[in-house]
C-alpha cells in the first residue's frame, strides 16, 4: 500500500481521517490473508508556480525511491496524476510485469476540489498524463458509484467508509 503526502500536509488535522481510512483498509486486506506494508512517499511543497505549470515537473523523484522486495500487487493512493506517477508505475511494472496495480482516486469527479489555482493547474496536467494510465494500472478504485470504467480502466467501487467500531492508534 503506497500513499503520497506533501510534507506540509503531514500535520494537517484533516490528514487524521485519511490516516484512519488507510489503517482500516490495511486491516481489511490483511483479513483476506495478504501481507501488507504501508509505505508513503513524502513529497515537498517547495515548488514555484513555474514548476507547477511545467508539464515535466513532478513531486516524485525516482532516485529517492528504493523498493527492496518486489511485491505481487501494489495499492496506490495518490492525489494527482503527473509524469512522475507515470514513470513510477512504469518502474513498478518493469520490476514485475505480472504485478497488479490498483490506483485509488479518492475524490472523483473533482468538481468540488478545483478551488485553488494550484488544483486547477494540476487538473490540466492530469489531462495530459491520465491517458497513459491504462498501460500500467489494472484497476482504478473509486468511492463514487456508477462508473464501470475510468480513463479506459475497469473501476472497482468501494464505499468511502471507515469502521468506527475499530480502535485507531
Amino acid at each position: 500500500y503506497l500513499s503520497y503526502r506533501e510534507s506540509s500536509s503531514c500535520n494537517r488535522k484533516n490528514w487524521v481521517g485519511v490516516e484512519k481510512k488507510i489503517k482500516c483498509q490495511l486491516r481489511q486486506i490483511e483479513k483476506l490473508g495478504y501481507q501488507t506494508e504501508h509505505m508513503y512517499y513524502k513529497g515537498t511543497k517547495n515548488y514555484s508556480l513555474i514548476d507547477l505549470i511545467n508539464p515535466f515537473y513532478s513531486c516524485i523523484d525516482l532516485k529517492n525511491i528504493k523498493i527492496l522486495q518486489v511485491p505481487d500487487a501494489v495499492y496506490i493512493r495518490f492525489w494527482h496524476i503527473d509524469i512522475g506517477l507515470i514513470k513510477f508505475l512504469a518502474y513498478l511494472k518493469k520490476m514485475n510485469k505480472s504485478m497488479k496495480i490498483i490506483l485509488e482516486i479518492a475524490t472523483y469527479p473533482y468538481k468540488g476540489e478545483l478551488l485553488s489555482l494550484e488544483s486547477k493547474i494540476l487538473y490540466v496536467k492530469e489531462g495530459i498524463y491520465r491517458k497513459f494510465l491504462f498501460k500500467y494500472v489494472d484497476r482504478i478504485l473509486l468511492s463514487t458509484p456508477g462508473y464501470k470504467k475510468l480513463f479506459g480502466i475497469k473501476v472497482l467501487y468501494v464505499p468511502n467508509a471507515v469502521d468506527y467500531n475499530e480502535q485507531f492508534v
